[in-house]
């Protein structure tokens, strides 16, 4: 995904996926926080790990308490 397309998803308050995909032989990657596409805050928590489409998950933060959608990374 574009840098721009990243920035228009974090301007509609969805945030955009961070890192690539795990290869299939390899480390997996563990997402430890997500940025609030709102505030910025990283102290947020998953609410859902399927949120309104099954490639996003719904988180909420914790330092202004909206809920967001946060765009897996496949």
């Amino acid at each position: 995904m574009t840098e721009a397309g990243k920035s228009k998803l974090a301007e509609y308050g969805i945030a955009p996926p961070s890192g690539r995909a795990a290869l299939s032989s390899g480390p997996i990657r563990l997402t430890l926080s997500v940025r609030c596409p709102r505030c910025g805050s990283l102290d947020t928590r998953e609410v859902s790990h399927f949120g309104s489409t099954s490639c996003k998950a719904l988180f909420e933060c914790r330092a202004c308490l909206e809920p967001f959608d946060h765009f897996k990374v496949h």
